[in-house]
Parts: structure tokens; sequence; C-alpha cells
């Protein structure tokens, strides 16, 4: 497992919770508020401590996500996927199984439920996208630092390792060499030596 999280990313996924509420709830504002009973706005409340306390919470599920996807083969799509499953799988369900003691509408289940469904899914696929992006970075940054041979996948010695390898051949080749001409001498028959021709008088 890896053991350095993105904050960033965390931070990001918490903030991209907030977004998403804003422009869904403004959306389904209406059927919200009879899904809960509200009739013209929700009751007055201290907004700064509203606000406080679901930031952290959802930096609380962003962190918890992350950890759950904090592995080197994370993908972005493997993020979202885990997401969704969380959200649809247990926030849905878990919704689901509240309305029917509470006796809320569908349209609670659906509303809230669907919100955090998309919520986690968002927040899933951006520390996952994170992770890939890192591991895509760490990959690429060890083959600029590779020999040729490492980076076409090829394991290749150390130096040392390469000057004792083109050492030992240089050596074997010149011993076979010098080996080779003293074959070559021994079995080359020599010319018998001829006696010079008496001069003419």
């Amino acid at each position: 497992m890896n053991t350095h999280l993105n904050y960033w990313a965390i931070l990001a996924a918490a903030v991209s919770m907030f977004v998403l509420g804003g422009l869904l709830y403004r959306i389904f504002s209406a059927p919200w508020m009879k899904a809960n009973g509200f009739k013209n706005q929700p009751p007055a409340g201290n907004t700064a401590k509203i606000f406080g306390i679901s930031f952290v919470f959802s930096l609380v599920m962003a962190f918890n996500l992350a950890k759950i996807l904090d592995d080197p083969v994370t993908t972005a799509a493997w993020g979202a996927t885990a997401g969704f499953l969380a959200g649809f799988g247990w926030c849905f369900m878990g919704i689901g199984i509240i309305r029917q003691f509470e006796r809320k509408p569908w349209s609670y289940v659906l509303i809230n439920g669907g919100f955090l469904t998309v919520a986690l899914t968002v927040m899933g696929l951006i520390p996952g996208a994170g992770a890939e992006w890192l591991s895509l970075l760490n990959r690429t940054m060890k083959r600029a630092h590779l020999p040729p041979g490492r980076q076409s996948g090829v394991t290749s010695v150390n130096e040392p390792e390469i000057a004792n390898l083109r050492m030992g051949v240089l050596e074997g080749f010149r011993k076979g060499h010098v080996g080779a001409e003293a074959r070559c001498q021994s079995t080359t028959p020599t010319r018998p030596k001829t006696s010079a021709a008496p001069a003419k008088t």
C-alpha cells in the first residue's frame, strides 16, 4: 500500500461535494423542501456553523475514500467506480432504510441518495486521477534517468559490470587472435631453401 496520500486531491474532492451540492439542491430545491416538510424555506440556523461542520464532514469522507483507494495501481476509472459503489451501495441504500422508519416520501431518498451517489463518484474520481497521473509521472521520470536498455524494459547491468564485461571480451578476443596466429604459423608449410645457381662464365 502507498503511504503517501495526495492531500490536495482530498481537499479538491471535499470542495467538489460543496459545488455539486449547491448545484443539485438549487435545481431540486422545491421537491427537496417538500420531501422534508419545509413550507417556504428551511428553518433558520447559523449558516457559518452549518457550512463549516458540513465541510469538515466532507473532508472526513474524502479522506476515508482516498485511503481506500490508496494503492499504486489506482486509476481514475477505479476511483469513480469505488465512489459510485460507496454512494449507491451504502449511502443511497442507507437513506432508503431510514426512509422506511421516518415515513419520508421516495423523493427524499432519490434526491439525497442521488446527491451522495454523484458526489462520492466525483470524490473518488479526483484522487484516482491524481494517483494515476503521479504514477505516470514517476514512470516517466524513472525512464528519463535510466540507460536505453532499461527504458525498453530490458534489464541491464551497472557501469562497473559493463566495463568488466568489455575488458573480458577484449581480452578473450586478443588471446584468441594470438592463438590463431600461432596455429597458422605452425601449420603453414615452409618453402625449402634453394641454393643459388652458379654464375655463367
